[in-house]
């Protein structure tokens, strides 16, 4: 069994739901990690740590 790939993002976001139907298209597993942007999730360590540009989409 292959490991889940995981989208960080919030799920009401324009670019998340496009990821989120390519996966479900796919049939790829998945593991949604909810970003609340508003509480400013996006700016703590543990995600920084994943954002190599420091932009707000992260590959």
């Amino acid at each position: 069994m292959a490991t889940p790939v995981k989208v960080y993002g919030a799920p009401m976001s324009t670019g998340v739901s496009r990821v989120l139907a390519c996966l479900y298209e796919k049939n790829v597993e998945f593991e949604l990690i909810s970003i609340n942007m508003s509480k400013g999730e996006h700016k703590k360590q543990e995600f920084l740590k994943l954002q190599v540009l420091l932009q707000l989409h992260t590959h």
